[in-house]
Protein backbone atom coordinates (compact mmCIF):
# COMPACT_ATOMS: atom_id res chain seq x y z
CA UNK A 1 0.00 0.00 0.00
CA UNK A 2 1.60 3.27 -1.13
CA UNK A 3 1.61 6.35 1.14
CA UNK A 4 -0.12 9.54 0.02
CA UNK A 5 1.08 13.12 0.66
CA UNK A 6 -1.44 15.81 1.63
CA UNK A 7 -0.74 19.57 1.96
CA UNK A 8 -2.63 22.52 3.42
CA UNK A 9 -2.32 25.75 5.38
CA UNK A 10 -3.35 24.18 8.72
CA UNK A 11 -3.16 20.73 10.27
CA UNK A 12 -6.95 20.60 10.58
CA UNK A 13 -7.36 21.30 6.88
CA UNK A 14 -4.91 18.55 5.92
CA UNK A 15 -6.44 15.96 8.26
CA UNK A 16 -9.86 16.69 6.75
CA UNK A 17 -8.39 15.94 3.32
CA UNK A 18 -6.98 12.67 4.67
CA UNK A 19 -10.37 11.61 6.08
CA UNK A 20 -12.16 12.44 2.84
CA UNK A 21 -9.69 10.52 0.69
CA UNK A 22 -8.68 7.61 2.91
CA UNK A 23 -11.44 7.36 5.50
CA UNK A 24 -11.44 7.42 9.30
CA UNK A 25 -9.11 4.40 9.53
CA UNK A 26 -6.26 6.08 7.65
CA UNK A 27 -2.83 5.72 9.29
CA UNK A 28 -0.75 8.90 9.70
CA UNK A 29 2.94 8.20 8.99
CA UNK A 30 4.47 11.65 9.28
CA UNK A 31 3.55 15.31 9.91
CA UNK A 32 5.84 18.17 8.89
CA UNK A 33 5.57 21.98 9.24
CA UNK A 34 7.31 24.07 6.56
CA UNK A 35 8.11 27.76 7.16
CA UNK A 36 10.40 29.64 4.74
CA UNK A 37 11.07 33.26 5.76
CA UNK A 38 11.35 36.30 3.51
CA UNK A 39 11.36 40.12 3.57
CA UNK A 40 9.90 41.60 6.80
CA UNK A 41 9.07 37.99 7.66
CA UNK A 42 6.94 37.69 4.54
CA UNK A 43 7.39 35.75 1.36
CA UNK A 44 8.18 32.35 2.57
CA UNK A 45 5.74 29.58 1.93
CA UNK A 46 4.04 28.22 5.04
CA UNK A 47 2.27 24.90 4.92
CA UNK A 48 1.67 21.57 6.65
CA UNK A 49 2.50 18.21 5.06
CA UNK A 50 0.96 14.92 6.21
CA UNK A 51 1.95 11.51 4.88
CA UNK A 52 -0.71 8.80 5.35
CA UNK A 53 -1.74 5.36 4.07
CA UNK A 54 -5.18 3.85 3.60
CA UNK A 55 -7.68 2.73 0.99
CA UNK A 56 -8.91 5.56 -1.25
CA UNK A 57 -12.66 5.88 -1.12
CA UNK A 58 -14.60 5.21 -4.26
CA UNK A 59 -17.03 7.99 -5.00
CA UNK A 60 -20.54 6.72 -5.86
CA UNK A 61 -22.03 7.83 -9.15
CA UNK A 62 -23.99 11.04 -8.70
CA UNK A 63 -27.42 11.88 -9.98
CA UNK A 64 -27.01 14.96 -12.25
CA UNK A 65 -29.62 16.99 -10.36
CA UNK A 66 -28.03 16.14 -6.98
CA UNK A 67 -24.58 17.03 -8.29
CA UNK A 68 -25.89 20.38 -9.50
CA UNK A 69 -27.48 21.18 -6.12
CA UNK A 70 -24.29 20.16 -4.33
CA UNK A 71 -22.22 22.36 -6.64
CA UNK A 72 -24.48 25.34 -5.94
CA UNK A 73 -24.20 24.80 -2.17
CA UNK A 74 -20.40 24.73 -2.44
CA UNK A 75 -20.41 27.91 -4.51
CA UNK A 76 -22.60 29.73 -1.96
CA UNK A 77 -20.37 28.60 0.89
CA UNK A 78 -17.30 29.92 -0.90
CA UNK A 79 -18.99 33.29 -1.53
CA UNK A 80 -19.97 33.61 2.13
CA UNK A 81 -16.46 32.63 3.25
CA UNK A 82 -14.97 35.21 0.87
CA UNK A 83 -17.18 37.97 2.27
CA UNK A 84 -16.27 37.00 5.83
CA UNK A 85 -12.55 37.00 5.00
CA UNK A 86 -12.88 40.43 3.40
CA UNK A 87 -14.64 41.89 6.44
CA UNK A 88 -12.06 40.30 8.73
CA UNK A 89 -9.18 41.91 6.82
CA UNK A 90 -10.78 45.33 7.17
CA UNK A 91 -11.05 44.90 10.94
CA UNK A 92 -7.60 43.39 11.54
CA UNK A 93 -4.34 45.36 11.27
CA UNK A 94 -2.40 44.50 8.14
CA UNK A 95 0.24 41.84 9.01
CA UNK A 96 2.91 43.98 7.32
CA UNK A 97 1.92 46.93 9.53
CA UNK A 98 2.23 44.67 12.57
CA UNK A 99 5.68 43.54 11.45
CA UNK A 100 6.89 47.14 11.12
CA UNK A 101 5.80 47.86 14.70
CA UNK A 102 7.35 44.61 15.90
CA UNK A 103 10.69 45.71 14.44
CA UNK A 104 10.66 48.99 16.33
CA UNK A 105 9.32 51.31 13.63
CA UNK A 106 7.29 54.07 15.31
CA UNK A 107 3.50 54.10 14.97
CA UNK A 108 3.55 57.36 13.02
CA UNK A 109 6.23 56.19 10.55
CA UNK A 110 4.62 52.77 10.11
CA UNK A 111 1.26 54.42 9.40
CA UNK A 112 2.89 56.76 6.87
CA UNK A 113 4.67 53.89 5.09
CA UNK A 114 1.48 51.81 4.86
CA UNK A 115 -0.48 54.82 3.60
CA UNK A 116 2.11 55.45 0.87
CA UNK A 117 2.04 51.77 -0.07
CA UNK A 118 -1.74 51.79 -0.52
CA UNK A 119 -1.67 55.10 -2.36
CA UNK A 120 1.08 54.16 -4.82
CA UNK A 121 0.38 50.44 -5.21
CA UNK A 122 -3.35 49.98 -4.48
CA UNK A 123 -3.69 46.69 -6.35
CA UNK A 124 -0.54 45.01 -5.01
CA UNK A 125 -1.55 41.91 -3.04
CA UNK A 126 1.49 39.61 -3.00
CA UNK A 127 2.97 39.81 0.55
CA UNK A 128 6.58 39.57 -0.64
CA UNK A 129 6.14 42.32 -3.23
CA UNK A 130 4.39 44.52 -0.66
CA UNK A 131 7.25 43.99 1.82
CA UNK A 132 9.81 44.87 -0.86
CA UNK A 133 7.92 48.07 -1.70
CA UNK A 134 7.83 49.01 1.98
CA UNK A 135 11.60 48.53 2.15
CA UNK A 136 11.97 50.77 -0.91
CA UNK A 137 9.75 53.44 0.63
CA UNK A 138 11.76 53.25 3.86
CA UNK A 139 15.02 53.56 1.91
CA UNK A 140 13.78 56.75 0.25
CA UNK A 141 13.25 58.35 3.68
CA UNK A 142 16.78 57.64 4.95
CA UNK A 143 19.21 60.51 4.46
CA UNK A 144 22.95 59.94 4.16
CA UNK A 145 25.94 62.26 4.01
CA UNK A 146 26.81 63.60 0.59
CA UNK A 147 30.44 64.39 -0.14
CA UNK A 148 31.03 68.02 0.69
CA UNK A 149 32.05 70.38 -2.07
CA UNK A 150 35.69 71.45 -2.05
CA UNK A 151 36.54 73.41 1.11
CA UNK A 152 39.68 75.23 2.09
CA UNK A 153 42.20 72.90 3.71
CA UNK A 154 42.34 71.75 6.30
CA UNK A 155 38.80 70.42 6.69
CA UNK A 156 37.97 70.09 10.38
CA UNK A 157 35.60 67.40 11.61
CA UNK A 158 34.48 67.32 15.24
CA UNK A 159 32.99 64.23 16.88
CA UNK A 160 30.65 64.64 19.84
CA UNK A 161 28.39 62.36 21.84
CA UNK A 162 27.75 60.79 25.24
CA UNK A 163 30.30 58.63 27.04
CA UNK A 164 31.01 55.10 25.87
CA UNK A 165 29.68 55.32 22.31
CA UNK A 166 33.06 54.75 20.63
CA UNK A 167 34.11 58.22 19.45
CA UNK A 168 37.86 57.65 19.87
CA UNK A 169 37.83 54.29 18.08
CA UNK A 170 35.69 55.77 15.30
CA UNK A 171 38.19 58.60 14.80
CA UNK A 172 41.07 56.11 14.67
CA UNK A 173 39.26 54.13 11.96
CA UNK A 174 38.54 57.23 9.88
CA UNK A 175 42.07 58.58 10.27
CA UNK A 176 43.55 55.31 9.04
CA UNK A 177 41.10 55.12 6.13
CA UNK A 178 41.76 58.69 5.02
CA UNK A 179 45.53 58.19 5.15
CA UNK A 180 45.81 54.66 3.72
CA UNK A 181 42.90 54.53 1.26
CA UNK A 182 42.42 58.16 0.21
CA UNK A 183 46.04 59.27 0.58
CA UNK A 184 45.10 62.35 2.61
CA UNK A 185 47.35 64.07 5.13
CA UNK A 186 45.61 63.75 8.49
CA UNK A 187 46.06 65.28 11.95
CA UNK A 188 44.27 64.71 15.26
CA UNK A 189 43.05 66.96 18.05
CA UNK A 190 41.87 65.52 21.35
CA UNK A 191 39.87 67.47 23.90
CA UNK A 192 39.30 64.32 25.95
CA UNK A 193 41.59 65.07 28.90
CA UNK A 194 39.06 63.91 31.51
CA UNK A 195 38.84 60.20 30.82
CA UNK A 196 41.67 58.12 32.27
CA UNK A 197 43.90 56.83 29.47
CA UNK A 198 42.07 58.68 26.70
CA UNK A 199 45.06 60.79 25.65
CA UNK A 200 47.41 57.83 25.99
CA UNK A 201 45.17 55.78 23.71
CA UNK A 202 45.37 58.33 20.89
CA UNK A 203 49.08 59.01 21.48
CA UNK A 204 49.91 55.33 20.98
CA UNK A 205 47.75 55.25 17.86
CA UNK A 206 49.40 58.46 16.62
CA UNK A 207 52.86 56.94 17.00
CA UNK A 208 51.91 53.72 15.21
CA UNK A 209 50.30 55.45 12.23
CA UNK A 210 52.61 58.49 12.20
CA UNK A 211 49.58 60.78 12.30
CA UNK A 212 50.34 63.91 14.38
CA UNK A 213 48.28 64.58 17.51
CA UNK A 214 47.63 67.83 19.38
CA UNK A 215 46.25 67.66 22.95
CA UNK A 216 43.85 70.55 23.58
CA UNK A 217 43.83 71.44 27.28
CA UNK A 218 42.52 75.01 27.01
CA UNK A 219 40.75 77.02 24.28
CA UNK A 220 43.98 78.82 23.30
CA UNK A 221 45.51 75.48 22.24
CA UNK A 222 43.01 75.27 19.38
CA UNK A 223 44.46 78.31 17.64
CA UNK A 224 47.97 76.95 18.05
CA UNK A 225 46.92 73.54 16.73
CA UNK A 226 45.26 75.03 13.65
CA UNK A 227 48.46 76.93 12.92
CA UNK A 228 50.58 73.78 13.32
CA UNK A 229 48.37 71.69 11.03
CA UNK A 230 47.44 74.26 8.40
CA UNK A 231 49.17 72.15 5.72
CA UNK A 232 46.99 69.08 6.43
CA UNK A 233 44.01 67.95 4.37
CA UNK A 234 41.82 67.11 7.35
CA UNK A 235 41.87 67.40 11.14
CA UNK A 236 39.72 65.01 13.20
CA UNK A 237 38.72 66.27 16.65
CA UNK A 238 38.00 63.88 19.52
CA UNK A 239 35.90 65.46 22.27
CA UNK A 240 35.30 64.13 25.76
CA UNK A 241 32.19 62.05 26.20
CA UNK A 242 29.64 64.08 28.09
CA UNK A 243 26.46 63.25 29.90
CA UNK A 244 23.71 65.31 28.35
CA UNK A 245 22.54 65.95 31.93
CA UNK A 246 25.80 67.69 32.90
CA UNK A 247 24.99 71.30 32.07
CA UNK A 248 28.48 72.61 32.90
CA UNK A 249 30.23 70.11 30.63
CA UNK A 250 27.77 70.78 27.81
CA UNK A 251 28.43 74.52 28.08
CA UNK A 252 32.17 73.83 27.94
CA UNK A 253 31.70 71.74 24.79
CA UNK A 254 29.72 74.57 23.23
CA UNK A 255 32.60 76.97 23.93
CA UNK A 256 35.15 74.66 22.29
CA UNK A 257 32.96 74.07 19.23
CA UNK A 258 32.54 77.81 18.70
CA UNK A 259 36.32 78.28 18.66
CA UNK A 260 36.92 75.18 16.53
CA UNK A 261 34.33 76.27 13.94
CA UNK A 262 34.30 72.77 12.40
CA UNK A 263 33.39 72.21 8.76
CA UNK A 264 31.41 69.13 9.86
CA UNK A 265 30.16 67.93 13.24
CA UNK A 266 29.29 64.25 13.66
CA UNK A 267 27.17 63.06 16.58
CA UNK A 268 28.14 59.49 17.51
CA UNK A 269 25.29 57.35 18.87
CA UNK A 270 25.44 53.71 19.92
CA UNK A 271 22.91 51.44 18.22
CA UNK A 272 22.33 49.81 21.63
CA UNK A 273 20.74 53.01 23.00
CA UNK A 274 17.16 52.56 24.18
CA UNK A 275 14.43 54.83 22.88
CA UNK A 276 13.98 56.94 26.01
CA UNK A 277 17.72 57.62 26.31
CA UNK A 278 17.96 58.26 22.57
CA UNK A 279 15.33 61.00 22.69
CA UNK A 280 17.08 62.60 25.66
CA UNK A 281 20.50 62.47 23.95
CA UNK A 282 19.17 64.01 20.75
CA UNK A 283 17.22 66.72 22.58
CA UNK A 284 20.42 67.92 24.25
CA UNK A 285 23.14 67.31 21.64
CA UNK A 286 21.11 68.73 18.77
CA UNK A 287 21.39 72.13 20.42
CA UNK A 288 24.82 72.06 18.73
CA UNK A 289 25.10 72.43 14.94
CA UNK A 290 25.18 68.70 14.17
CA UNK A 291 25.58 67.81 10.48
CA UNK A 292 25.48 64.01 10.55
CA UNK A 293 24.93 60.96 12.73
CA UNK A 294 27.43 58.12 13.11
CA UNK A 295 25.72 54.94 14.28
CA UNK A 296 28.19 52.81 16.23
CA UNK A 297 28.29 49.27 17.63
CA UNK A 298 26.00 47.68 15.04
CA UNK A 299 27.53 44.33 16.00
CA UNK A 300 26.14 44.70 19.54
CA UNK A 301 22.50 45.39 18.59
CA UNK A 302 19.70 43.41 16.97
CA UNK A 303 17.02 46.13 16.83
CA UNK A 304 17.36 49.29 14.74
CA UNK A 305 13.76 50.36 14.13
CA UNK A 306 13.51 52.79 17.03
CA UNK A 307 16.74 54.64 16.18
CA UNK A 308 15.90 54.73 12.48
CA UNK A 309 12.40 56.10 13.17
CA UNK A 310 13.83 58.85 15.36
CA UNK A 311 16.41 59.83 12.73
CA UNK A 312 13.81 59.98 9.95
CA UNK A 313 11.31 61.93 12.02
CA UNK A 314 14.00 64.46 13.01
CA UNK A 315 15.24 64.71 9.41
CA UNK A 316 18.82 63.69 10.35
CA UNK A 317 21.37 62.17 8.00
CA UNK A 318 23.81 59.31 8.58
CA UNK A 319 27.49 59.57 7.65
CA UNK A 320 29.14 56.34 8.83
CA UNK A 321 28.30 53.02 10.50
CA UNK A 322 30.70 51.12 12.76
CA UNK A 323 30.45 47.42 13.49
CA UNK A 324 33.43 46.28 15.59
CA UNK A 325 36.78 47.19 17.11
CA UNK A 326 39.09 46.49 14.17
CA UNK A 327 40.96 49.54 12.83
CA UNK A 328 40.45 50.60 10.06
CA UNK A 329 38.18 47.83 8.78
CA UNK A 330 35.02 47.98 10.88
CA UNK A 331 33.59 51.21 9.51
CA UNK A 332 31.36 51.80 6.48
CA UNK A 333 30.07 54.83 4.67
CA UNK A 334 26.33 55.06 5.28
CA UNK A 335 24.06 53.96 2.43
CA UNK A 336 20.29 54.27 2.55
CA UNK A 337 19.53 50.78 1.25
CA UNK A 338 21.97 49.14 3.67
CA UNK A 339 20.44 50.97 6.63
CA UNK A 340 16.91 49.99 5.55
CA UNK A 341 18.03 46.37 5.37
CA UNK A 342 19.10 46.51 9.02
CA UNK A 343 15.40 46.78 9.83
CA UNK A 344 13.77 44.95 6.93
CA UNK A 345 16.25 42.14 6.37
CA UNK A 346 17.66 41.22 2.99
CA UNK A 347 15.37 38.26 2.38
CA UNK A 348 16.33 34.59 2.25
Amino acid sequence: MNPYLFKGETLEEVLEKVRKELGENALILDTRYVDKKGIFGFGGEKWVEVKAIGERRRRPPQIPELAEVRSEVIRLREEIASIMRSDSKQIEIDPLHKELLKRGISHSLAKKLMSELEENFPHLQDPVERALKIRDLLTQKIKVRKAASQVNSPALWSFIGPTGVGKTTTIAKLAARFKLEKNLSVALFTLDTYRVGAVDQLEVYSQITEIPLKVIRKPEDIYQGKEEFQDKDIILVDTAGRSQKDKKKMEELDQYLRILSPTETHLVISSTTNQKSLKNILDHFLTFPVDHIILSKLDESTSFGEILSEMIERDLSFSFLTCGQEVPDDILEAKSDSIASLVAGAGE
